[in-house]
């Protein structure tokens, strides 16, 4: 090898190393990105925006947000512009592979005096998401991701028990789970399932 041609890829790679890149954003159902999709329920047991980036240099600012674009009033869904969870951290430099920087989005309540709660019981609020990467305060990746209602629970209803933000209001599903027998039914009415047993 050249002289020449060494000291190129030596100064080739100082800048390589000096650096900091988004690779990939997606959604998964874990925090490892096993279980990848961008559709999700109001019963989802988790949902994790997931960011892949090469960290190659110190002091970078990683910013993921998950904004919320269309929300469900009742009857259909409008366009909204709300963020929902948001983390911020200083990472440290990745080795070869690229890191995995996860922000779980969390379910929430809005209390009589005015505060958001999380709690894992709730319901997830149907609509369409946005997660947002940022480097250094520049945009460097999205991934859109949708939260629906799911047609009908898996396992068997009992009457009385709340359907309020998982199902449609008037949804009505077999008393005995999805893919049990479809007699007797349950219907969503006012928040809670009101079955014909």
């Amino acid at each position: 090898m050249s002289g020449i041609a060494a000291a190129a890829i030596a100064s080739a790679l100082p800048a390589c190393t000096s650096t900091a890149n988004v690779t990939e954003v997606y959604t998964s159902l874990d925090e490892d990105g096993f279980r990848r999709r961008n559709i999700f329920f109001t019963d989802s047991k988790k949902i994790v925006c997931i960011a892949e980036a090469g960290i190659g240099r110190d002091n970078v600012t990683l910013e993921i947000t998950i904004r919320r674009v269309q929300s469900w009033d009742g009857a259909r869904f409008v366009d909204d512009n709300i963020v929902t969870n948001y983390r911020e951290e200083n990472p440290t430099r990745t080795q070869g592979q690229p890191g995995k920087f996860a922000l779980v989005l969390a379910p929430v309540k809005l209390t009589p005096d005015g505060r958001l709660v999380e709690d894992e019981d709730l319901a997830f609020q149907a609509g369409r998401y946005q997660c947002e990467v940022m480097l250094d305060g520049v945009l460097e990746g999205t991934a859109i991701f949708n939260v629906d209602f799911p047609s009908c629970p898996p396992v068997f209803i009992t009457n009385g028990d709340t359907c309020q933000d998982f199902y449609k209001e008037g949804t009505v599903c077999p008393a005995n789970g999805a893919t049990g027998s479809p007699e007797p039914t349950c219907s969503c009415d006012q928040g809670k399932w009101a079955c014909d047993t």
